[in-house]
């Protein structure tokens, strides 16, 4: 991914208040994983644990970058 990035702004959630340190560190390490061309890469949260919030920094950070997002959610 090259340009200028959004990280910092997709790290907000939208009720201003940020995300959380885990929920952090979620979004760096699947954004550093991408970087390195990983293709396959899943995320795993207990209940509760903000992953919608999570995969929505990790779309606008790739959004941001003309990157691709597909996503896959089971039941």
């Amino acid at each position: 991914m090259s340009g200028p990035s959004t990280l910092d702004a997709s790290l907000e959630a939208p009720h201003g208040g940020g995300l959380h340190p885990y929920q952090r560190t979620a979004v760096v390490r699947v954004l550093d994983a991408i970087a390195r061309g990983v293709r396959r890469i899943m995320l795993q949260a207990a209940t509760g644990a903000g992953k919608t919030l999570i995969a929505s920094a990790i779309t606008a950070e790739c959004r941001a970058q003309d990157g691709a997002v597909a996503g896959v959610v089971g039941n």
